[in-house]
């Protein structure tokens, strides 16, 4: 198993690399906090 660290703050999708966006978008699993921004969980 391989872990990933993304910071993303609260900001929209919009303000992370492409690096995190392709990580997220072929995550099995993704833990996040109530700051996340909505749009980053359809990535």
């Amino acid at each position: 198993m391989t872990v990933h660290l993304v910071g993303a703050g609260c900001a929209g999708p919009l303000w992370i690399t492409v690096a995190a966006s392709r990580l997220l978008g072929r995550a099995e699993a993704v833990v996040y906090d109530s700051l996340i921004h909505p749009d980053l969980l359809q990535l």
